[in-house]
């Protein structure tokens, strides 16, 4: 089933209020960076009572992750920069801030270890040229205990996997220094990839995608209860190859590319912005094709194609999905693919490119 634009539209005509909805929403909401006037947030959303406040990053945020068994939300900066934000994601206060150690940046993605003690996060060694991953110890003020080798250049989102011990960490094998900005430094070269690591840094597997998509950078990822990771790509490439962008694997057996149809692919342009998963159902966002794609994991020919413009942050609920656009737009679709619920933040906040959920 195809949700239409020209649907969406008309419900952001209507939506001019926080907390527009179809049904009565849940507790809860979600939590992500955004901009608005200028200004880089993180902003939290709350399905009842609409935007609940913003506050203030030094830079553009990207990413974030949720400490376990507390209230703080940690916003690594986005790629070059080298500032963290934590903040409290009940009343929006910020708890602290640190900068990567010199020499490093982060990549705007975190994760912590199942006790909310340590939290990880994916960094560049810029001039070694060297993908780490820093440990801090959240517990005593964030303070930098270590890092181990990433397992690659360019190491960008990073879960912990369901057996609470193993890190699966999205190597996109693009070199990069702060002195360029973002340029690629590294093309011809690229070896993207998927690492799993345990806590103590031991690099465990890394399963590589074949030469020909080696400009496939693999930047975002999901896991199921079962181990099974869905990964985003992002192609640097020329406009006109036809390229698989969404891949998937296990420790065990390696990668594997996902057969969505090409007319699907051609929708991509070429770019995966976030990926979710949620009761044996996938979802991948692609905001320069202004289009989501929603499938079961096990039959991705069976694509529900979700139109709407800049759509990126993406986060799973346990009958569903919330999403989160750069015009403003907060959704959720149901398990049946369904819109529950639809708002637009009046105030002009701009959702950036990553979500979770509260």
């Amino acid at each position: 089933m195809e949700i239409d634009r020209r649907r969406f539209l008309a419900l952001s005509a209507l939506a001019m209020v926080p907390g527009t909805a179809f049904a009565t929403p849940q507790k809860g909401g979600v939590i992500g960076c955004a901009e608005r006037d200028g200004q880089y947030v993180a902003a939290r959303w709350d399905w009842q009572g609409g935007l609940r406040y913003t506050v203030d990053l030094p830079e553009r945020g990207h990413g974030l992750a949720l400490r376990p068994g507390t209230v703080e939300a940690v916003f690594p900066a986005r790629r070059p920069e080298t500032f963290c934000t934590v903040i409290d994601a009940e009343s929006g206060s910020v708890v602290t801030e640190f900068d990567s150690p010199e020499g490093r940046h982060f990549y705007g993605h975190g994760a912590f270890d199942p006790t909310g003690q340590f939290l990880y996060t994916p960094e560049n060694n810029y001039d070694a040229g060297r993908g780490v991953i820093g440990v801090w110890d959240a517990a005593d003020g964030y303070r930098r205990v270590g890092e181990f080798d990433a397992g690659g250049i360019g190491p960008h989102e990073m879960i912990l996997m369901p057996d609470g011990k193993t890190l699966a960490v999205c190597i996109g094998g693009i070199d990069t220094h702060p002195d360029y900005g973002r340029e690629m430094l590294n093309l011809p070269t690229m070896e993207p990839a998927l690492s799993f690591i345990d806590l103590q840094g031991n690099l465990l597997a890394k399963h590589q995608l074949p030469h020909e998509w080696h400009r496939l950078s693999l930047r975002h990822l999901s896991a199921d209860a079962a181990g099974t990771v869905l990964i985003g790509g992002q192609y640097a490439g020329p406009l006109t190859d036809l390229v698989p962008l969404v891949v998937k694997g296990t420790m065990a057996t390696g990668l594997e590319i996902v057969p969505v149809p090409e007319e699907v692919i051609l929708g991509m342009a070429h770019y995966c912005g976030s990926v979710a998963l949620s009761g044996g159902e996938a979802l991948v966002t692609c905001p320069r094709g202004n289009l989501a794609i929603r499938f079961p994991l096990d039959d991705p020919q069976a694509v529900q194609k979700i139109d709407l413009h800049d759509v990126c942050g993406v986060a799973a609920e346990p009958d569903g999905f919330a999403l989160t656009t750069g015009t403003g737009i907060v959704t959720r679709i149901g398990p049946d693919g369904s819109e529950t619920f639809h708002a637009t933040d009046p105030s002009g906040l701009h959702w950036d490119n990553h979500l979770a959920v509260i």
